[in-house]
């Protein structure tokens, strides 16, 4: 009975907030293009030196990953984590609610970024690296920042309309269950910080071996 009233609401609860899903979404395919498009703003110089960084990116790889996996989960689960902490403090604050468009954004602007450069230096092999150095995880961790976006903007919009008709809420218990689902796309983002410490490196790993073969 439990699961059947938390189906409902969660169901209703997406139903209610299609427009801003569609918004959040939107926002972050268009950081993609920008970011993909940003490539092109790069002067030779720059461009020399970050391939230059990606060789010995790749020769690091076709070696040993021992060392990232020891050193990378506590990094990588950090970098995963605070963009849904950052989200949860804006959405505190009305005005802060304005930032986190920002933070979607600039998820996929730095995804369009990296897959944009790929593709355009190395072509093909670019685009096969691309696809096993950021799907795996991010398959995971996209729709959790996509929906964490959703939770933030509407818990900062009900505490605006809250304010502006004067009607009674019961902040505490709403902001309890906002931030109770936000820790559960925390352990989510966990998972996925599992798989781009241990997982992800393996298929990179093996594309890199192809990529300095070929």
């Amino acid at each position: 009975m439990k699961q059947r009233r938390w189906q409902y609401g969660a169901r209703n609860y997406l139903v209610k907030n299609l427009p801003l899903l569609f918004f959040v979404i939107f926002v972050f395919v268009v950081g993609v293009v920008f970011g993909s498009l940003a490539i092109r703003t790069l002067d030779s110089a720059k461009r020399l030196e970050m391939m230059d960084f990606l060789s010995n990116f790749f020769s690091g790889l076709a070696g040993s990953m021992e060392q990232q996996y020891q050193t990378g989960l506590q990094e990588t689960i950090w970098l995963n984590l605070k963009i849904i902490l950052f989200m949860w403090i804006l959405s505190l604050s009305i005005i802060g609610v304005i930032g986190i468009p920002i933070l979607v954004f600039l998820k996929g602007f730095v995804i369009g970024f990296t897959v944009g450069f790929l593709v355009n230096e190395l072509g093909l092999k670019g685009m096969i690296f691309a696809l096993a150095s950021i799907l795996p995880h991010n398959l995971i961790t996209i729709p959790a920042t996509i929906f964490a976006g959703v939770l933030a903007i509407s818990f900062g919009i009900a505490l605006l309309k809250t304010l502006i008709s004067k009607k009674q809420l019961n902040t505490g218990q709403y902001l309890l269950n906002y931030s109770g689902i936000m820790v559960l796309i925390g352990g989510f983002l966990l998972i996925s910080s599992l798989i781009e410490t241990f997982i992800t490196p393996v298929f990179m790993e093996l594309v890199a071996r192809l990529i300095i073969k070929g």
